[in-house]
């Protein structure tokens, strides 16, 4: 079980510079109650640097307010990056005298990988940054600039995801982003290849109508129904993605969509879900735990089906079986690959489930 929320707000790693000084900044906070008392930046094994975790991070502490060191759980630190090191990883102390690898950036596959993804960047980087107000619909933020340096991250995880689950990502010719919001990930798939067919459909007019308005030519998005059937015909899609969907519908609307996709997907081809797992039912109050346990499903319905306020929780069993016609090829539980956490996932802490739709 994880105990730790991380994550690395800056640098993405393609922004890395080599041979120059990095600012890196980012979240560590212990659910359990234990502090964290300071990060440590080491290259190749060796510390380079320390730095305290005790900048402010009031909207964490809203979102987690039973959670001591919440409101106080980002660090900051300046750190030279050798032209030719292997190996960056960042690493917690934590108060009770323990320590814990954070994460680490395999220096060597980003040097190798430099020009593919520097293209992508610039790809993306010619893409209009949504107005906040965009940006918080979908990501509980406003900051336009994280989510933009999120896209390729969430890409490059992507296809780990798909390539660990045993399909091929070079592959895939055309892909539904059920529920895309303004097309984040939509305009990271047009950069890695324009010549796919992309789709995106989210409920959302105003997020619809930013996308149609501000995506690359070539990628379709359209306002999609309460529910099924889309206006698409059987077996369209290699993939169809539905990240941080599931975690905002209700159950009988989750296994309408199921059916859908089972529909929509082509025999051998992939469904990629997200799902709060674990890590967020440990958030949770004890009645709601024992549901949770009993049932395998939770709805939280604080807000409009749909909205950031109305979420769900599912245990990985329940999950896999939520999708009749598929078969579960790869489970992520808080999106580790590994067992080890990835830099700007697909969607923070969420567990990640890879299905292949049944001949």
């Amino acid at each position: 079980m994880d105990d730790l929320v991380v994550n690395l707000e800056t640098p993405a790693p393609h922004r890395i510079r080599f041979g120059e000084t990095n600012r890196f900044t980012g979240i560590a906070l212990d659910l359990s109650g234990v502090r964290i008392r300071q990060v440590s930046a080491l290259l190749d094994g060796r510390i380079a640097a320390h730095t305290a975790v005790d900048r402010e991070s009031p909207e964490i502490g809203r979102g987690l307010p039973r959670v001591a060191g919440a409101e106080r759980c980002r660090f900051s630190v300046e750190l030279s990056v050798p032209a030719e090191a292997a190996r960056l990883s960042f690493e917690a102390a934590l108060a009770d005298g323990t320590g814990q690898e954070l994460f680490a950036v395999d220096l060597t596959e980003l040097r190798r990988d430099r020009e593919r993804l520097h293209a992508m960047a610039r790809a993306i980087d010619a893409v209009p940054l949504p107005p906040p107000e965009i940006v918080a619909l979908t990501q509980g933020h406003g900051d336009a600039a994280a989510y933009r340096e999120s896209i390729l991250p969430g890409i490059v995880n992507a296809r780990r995801y798909l390539e660990r689950s045993g399909f091929d990502a070079s592959r895939l010719r055309s892909l539904l982003d059920f529920g895309c919001g303004s097309g984040r990930l939509l305009a990271g798939w047009h950069a890695e290849d324009p010549s796919r067919e992309l789709f995106g459909c989210d409920i959302r007019p105003a997020l619809v109508g930013w996308a149609r308005e501000n995506l690359p030519v070539g990628i379709s998005v359209f306002q999609s129904p309460p529910q099924p059937p889309l206006a698409l015909a059987d077996g369209r899609f290699d993939l169809v993605l539905a990240v941080s969907v599931f975690t905002h519908l209700g159950l009988e609307r989750q296994s309408l969509w199921a059916e859908e996709f089972g529909r929509l997907v082509r025999p051998g081809g992939a469904l990629l879900a997200t799902f709060h797992g674990e890590v967020y039912a440990r958030l949770l109050d004890a009645d709601q735990r024992r549901v949770l346990e009993r049932k395998g499903f939770l709805e939280n319905a604080a807000g409009e089906e749909g909205s950031n306020l109305f979420t769900t929780y599912h245990t990985s069993d329940f999950a896999a079986r939520l999708f009749a016609g598929f078969e579960l090829a790869g489970f992520f539980p808080s999106g580790r690959i590994g067992g080890e956490r990835v830099l700007f996932p697909l969607a923070s802490l969420q567990d990640v489930a890879v299905f292949q739709r049944q001949a």
